[in-house]
């Protein structure tokens, strides 16, 4: 279970500096510590086996005592600090003394909005942590694949291979809806926090794509990913854990085009939810029914993907400037263009998949991808 505890570290108290304290007890209370300024006052019992520690630098000369804190507690920090009392000074003497190989996180904050910033922190924070130990359902496998076990050197992850899964196939309907049913149940079953499968091999066996009940499981808010890539299902469970709403407006995608800020992507799994307007039409690669075409709304939208070896991860915010219709047709049904706010180095793409997701969450995934220990590209 996640546990994070909050820190204030003060010399001395002043009257905003009481107001503050007061509002941290009032809304985190079990995660609070009282304000320390010496290790003799530190509850060990409070703090012990977190996974987070936040100090909150509210004066000077305290450094020395976050320093001896993080000696006893390897746990990652964040690093508060605000613009009075020598507040800042004193983290980056913290910075600067630090002994333990822990990591760090310093973010310089306005008190009036600590909670809004806690709160961000520990969303991300504890959406990481749940993802770094979940459980991941591989369906019609039989044993581990070699490629997974670089996230299973590195994660408490746990992947289960389901070779046995039942579905309909005496139509196209009653294959989808038997597939998605079926899908709830086995992650139920084995307490999944998300599916993939070998899409390929399925719709060679039942002469269907199941990108429809793909679509349906993003929609419902559940994470899964297509063609058995165990590192994109790790970026919808991220997703998932920080707001069950960023998975219904998510789709994995191949990166088809790229030229200094502009990419083009495509797909055929894009969730209803994500869509102004869809329709099944022949899946592109294989003439199959069907694939899911979606209109997606042109809008604010943030790409990411983790890397096959779990170092580092890719996160770029950008705007959806164009859809499906008016793009070339030589590519998988769903096709997105996106600007992004800055040019991408080519050298700097991690792999083919990526998630796009609407809005701008890239804040919340760069704190994520910190406590994971992963380089931000």
């Amino acid at each position: 279970m996640f546990k994070y505890v909050i820190i204030p570290l003060a010399t001395r108290l002043t009257d905003k500096h009481r107001n503050v304290l007061r509002k941290l007890e009032e809304t985190y209370r079990e995660h609070f510590h009282p304000p320390i300024s010496s290790l003799h006052e530190l509850d060990h019992d409070l703090v012990e086996n977190s996974n987070l520690m936040i100090f909150l630098f509210l004066t000077g000369g305290t450094s020395r005592t976050a320093v001896q804190i993080d000696l006893m507690y390897k746990c990652p920090k964040i690093l508060l600090a605000h613009r009075e009392d020598n507040s800042l000074p004193s983290a980056l003497g913290f910075i600067e003394r630090k002994i333990a190989q822990t990591r760090y996180l310093l973010q310089i904050i306005d008190l009036d909005r600590i909670c809004e910033e806690i709160d961000r922190f520990v969303k991300a924070v504890q959406a990481a942590y749940e993802t770094y130990n979940s459980r991941i359902v591989v369906l019609f496998e039989r044993k581990l694949r070699d490629e997974w076990y670089n996230i299973l050197a590195k994660t408490n992850v746990k992947i289960i291979p389901v070779p046995e899964v039942s579905y309909r196939k005496d139509s196209y309907e009653s294959f989808i809806n038997s597939l998605h049913a079926e899908i709830k149940e086995i992650m139920e079953k084995y307490r999944a926090d998300g599916v993939t499968l070998d899409c390929f091999r399925l719709l060679k066996e039942v002469g269907y794509t199941p990108c429809l009940a793909f679509s349906k499981l993003l929609s419902d808010g559940i994470p899964v990913a297509c063609e058995c890539d165990v590192v994109s299902l790790l970026g919808f469970i991220l997703l998932r854990k920080i707001s069950i709403d960023f998975v219904k407006c998510s789709m994995m995608v191949n990166l088809c085009e790229l030229s200094n800020s502009m990419a083009l992507f495509a797909h055929c799994t894009v969730p209803v939810t994500m869509c102004e307007k869809y329709e099944l039409v022949p899946h592109f690669e294989t003439g199959l029914n069907y694939a899911v075409k979606g209109i997606v709304r042109k809008d604010r939208c943030t790409v990411f993907r983790i890397s096959n070896d779990f170092t580092r991860m890719f996160i770029r915010e950008g705007s959806i400037i164009e859809t499906s219709d008016t793009i070339r047709g030589d590519l998988c049904m769903t096709r997105l263009r996106v600007k992004f706010d800055s040019d991408v180095n080519t050298n700097l793409v991690l792999g083919n998949h990526h998630i796009i997701t609407l809005g701008e969450v890239g804040h919340l995934l760069r704190v994520a991808a910190w406590y994971l220990g992963l380089e931000v590209v």
